[in-house]
């Protein structure tokens, strides 16, 4: 037999491989989809139900208080909030008692909103643990949810107790035409082709998605009724959402040993890409960039660096130049050199940050969350022309926390946050203050 026919042969085998996979796949989807036909029980929207919030046993802290004094981290108390083998319970050399005092100063420290770790566990808190719904709910998207056109495909997740197969149709409009699927798992994202065309039809109008659930047995069987959850509807807008999203995943609670590290997630992508690595030894915080592209102008940040026996700068502000592709370590002309939260001016020259702070990480931790408290912060800007460091006139002042700052479109105008020291972190209420940033200017 010829080379020729040989192949000939084998690509008609082929073919017919194909075809047979393709028939087997189409018959699977045929009966899987007429385990779904019939009526079925419409299972209604359910409100929200939560856990209830813990009730905590004070004793402890109450006899701890009177005779260790409010940080508990050391004792073998059971009311106890173990610290870190090494860890520091301070930012930057800043003693917790300075903190503390400074509260008490401001007259909040008393026993229904102070301080105190037994009036942090009687505070109401806003964390709520939601019950899983018990009939088949779509919990995501949620009702009337607006996607921006340049988002890659998301996922529809739905909770269900009863149901181990599920029916997912997706309608676009209105006009009876659905595009319907199987899954076994509660998740199903939507496929790339699907979402291309929803991106492009359905800013106009309505996306209905619905999810049928059906009990099937070890034969593959239906077993009860057919049940359904109220569809859900969305749309696309027709702007566009700025692609990148800059950001570290830090869990909780806080500890001043952890190195998370920053990264870049382009929501038109599926997976996240790595911006920057804090290799186990830096805590880099308040990153910010002077561009809205993120991949020019100049990047600042607030590092601290973990490694032991690094003693001679281990807190510091530091700008990297992307269009030059050079950085620099600030070493401040302040006492303290620990800074949060940061502002590029439009012309890209001056840097705002919160500087001169004195923070410290309050316990206990309750509901997974911490209070952190300031005795002490200052508006403060670095000229990247002449390369100093100085206070800001006017929101340097000892008895107010000054911070956030942000720049007007123009640069003429620095706004920024003031509160006045001594309050309990709980109680810290902000004025907006905009201070002139032209010379000659008060």
């Amino acid at each position: 037999m010829s080379r020729a026919k040989l192949l000939l042969a084998a690509a008609g085998v082929l073919g017919a491989l194909v075809l047979g996979q393709a028939g087997i796949q189409a018959a699977r989807d045929a009966r899987l989809a007429r385990l779904f036909e019939g009526p079925c029980d419409l299972c209604e929207r359910q409100p929200a139900t939560y856990y209830p919030r813990p009730v905590y046993h004070t004793e402890g802290y109450k006899a701890l208080q009177k005779t260790s004094g409010p940080d508990f981290g050391e004792t073998d108390s059971e009311f106890a909030t173990q610290v870190l083998q090494d860890e520091i319970s301070y930012v930057d050399g800043e003693a917790r008692e300075d903190v503390e005092a400074a509260l008490r100063r401001g007259g909040r420290v008393d026993g229904m909103t102070g301080a105190t770790p037994v009036s942090r566990l009687r505070a109401p808190s806003s964390y709520r643990d939601r019950r899983p719904f018990e009939t088949l709910q779509i919990i995501y998207p949620e009702e009337g949810t607006l996607f921006p056109p340049n988002l890659c495909p998301p996922y529809l997740e739905w909770e269900d107790a009863r149901n181990n197969l599920w029916q997912i149709s997706v309608e676009l409009g209105g006009n009876g035409e659905e595009s319907t699927f199987v899954t076994g798992e509660k998740r199903w994202r939507f496929p790339s082709e699907l979402w291309n065309t929803l991106r492009r039809d359905a800013v106009t109008r309505d996306t209905t998605v619905r999810v049928k659930g059906i009990q099937i047995d070890e034969n593959g069987e239906r077993v009860g009724e057919i049940q359904a959850a109220e569809p859900v509807h969305f749309r696309i807008s027709k702007d566009p959402a700025d692609p990148y999203i800059v950001y570290r995943l830090v869990p909780p609670p806080f500890s001043s040993l952890k190195t998370p590290d920053i990264f870049v997630r382009d929501i038109r992508e599926d997976e996240p890409t790595l911006f920057l690595s804090a290799r186990r030894s830096y805590c880099i915080n308040c990153h910010t960039f002077s561009s809205k592209e993120g991949n020019k102008g100049k990047l600042g940040l607030q590092i601290r660096c973990l490694r032991p026996g690094n003693s001679k700068l281990p807190v510091y502000v530091a700008y990297y130049d992307m269009d030059k592709g050079v950085g620099q370590k600030l070493q401040l002309p302040f006492d303290i050199q620990m800074s949060t939260f940061m502002a590029w001016s439009p012309d890209e020259t001056k840097l705002a940050f919160s500087a001169n702070q004195k923070i410290v990480a309050f316990k206990p931790i309750v509901y997974e969350t911490q209070l952190a408290g300031m005795s002490a912060s200052d508006i403060a800007i670095y000229d990247s022309n002449t390369n100093e460091t100085y206070l800001l006139p006017g929101a340097s002042d000892p008895d107010f926390l000054e911070i956030y700052p942000r720049w007007s479109l123009d640069g003429s105008r620095l706004v920024f946050s003031r509160s006045p020291v001594g309050n309990h972190p709980a109680h810290v209420l902000f004025d907006l203050c905009v201070i002139s940033m032209e010379p000659g200017t008060d």
